[in-house]
């Protein structure tokens, strides 16, 4: 990839607060280039919004995370898998782990539960327009909808093949999905 280079590397040092754990990693982080504002999701579920290149602490929210859900008998910590700022809806999009799809409305910080994907959630991603989102399952179920929140389509996605052939069907464990540039195709 030779098109791509390095423009500037910044490093910030970010005061959290008072309501923050003290090293509390930040995981997911998006920007609203209108505005200037960046919004940072810490492991705990805490939303941050940044000015001044991520300098000033504006506003801090924490997300209604459900409780650690325990299907092999141990418990499994609810965590963001995907984290955006949607221009459309002007709202900060938060997928969780357990399958809640979450919406921040930047204006009132409220936040706002829009569905819910049973049997949880390994990657989600909006197309660059801001019409399609994309989610995959750890059932291995694609959905496309658009902002409105309607199911547009419902696809199983195939399993990998399993080696041996007699080994136990095992769950999607993580992914990654990616919109091209144009809105018209994504791929996982």
């Amino acid at each position: 990839m030779q098109n791509l280079s390095l423009q500037d590397v910044c490093t910030v040092d970010i005061d959290l607060g008072p309501s923050a754990v003290e090293d509390e990693p930040i995981t997911h982080c998006c920007l609203d280039s209108t505005e200037g504002l960046l919004y940072a999701v810490t492991r705990d579920g805490l939303v941050l919004c940044l000015a001044e290149g991520g300098k000033k602490l504006l506003w801090s929210v924490q997300l209604p995370l459900p409780e650690p859900v325990t299907t092999t008998g141990q418990p499994e910590t609810v965590s963001v898998v995907a984290f955006g700022f949607v221009l459309e809806l002007d709202a900060v999009f938060i997928a969780c782990s357990s399958g809640e799809l979450l919406v921040l409305h930047t204006d009132s910080h409220e936040v706002e539960e829009v569905g819910v994907v049973a049997g949880g959630l390994a990657a989600a991603a909006w197309s660059p327009d801001g019409e399609l989102l994309v989610l995959l399952g750890f059932d291995q179920l694609l959905l496309l909808m658009n902002k409105d929140w309607d199911v547009l389509a419902e696809v199983s996605v195939p399993a990998p093949e399993q080696t041996p052939p007699a080994a136990p069907q095992q769950q999607l464990l993580s992914a990654t999905l990616a919109w091209r540039g144009d809105s018209k195709y994504f791929a996982s």
